[in-house]
């Protein structure tokens, strides 16, 4: 999936989840796994970057086929229809494959989503 650098085996995420992730050398790849339906739409958010250069976020469905590749800094968002039932894999790392740092990643599925409080209209929270 990606070259250039050491990818760790995927670790579980659920949606509505927080995780976060310490890219601790130089070409340290995280590996995330997910299970999603087809049509279903992830919001994906990597915030908190503490590298010195911009992340890459890249998300893979079930046949290893990449759909989207994102690199930015310190924030930012993507939002994805993923196109068939399966398991998923993120893979985080710096850009330029020569950075450390810390970061986390929510990952939200945006039509039922999961953990979430329900109010009315008009009432705070």
């Amino acid at each position: 999936m990606v070259t250039g650098g050491t990818v760790s085996a995927a670790t579980p995420v659920s949606f509505g989840e927080t995780v976060t992730g310490t890219l601790s050398t130089p070409g340290h790849i995280d590996s995330y796994s997910f299970v999603a339906g087809a049509g279903d739409r992830a919001f994906l958010r990597i915030f908190k970057w503490s590298g010195s250069s911009s992340i890459q976020v890249r998300v893979f469905a079930p046949d290893g086929t990449e759909l989207i590749l994102r690199s930015g800094g310190p924030e930012f968002t993507l939002d994805i229809v993923l196109p068939v039932t399966g398991t998923y894999t993120i893979q985080v790392a710096d850009s330029y494959v020569i950075h450390t740092g810390t970061y986390q990643l929510f990952i939200q599925r945006t039509y039922n989503p999961s953990d979430a409080t329900e109010f009315s209209y008009g009432e705070y929270q």
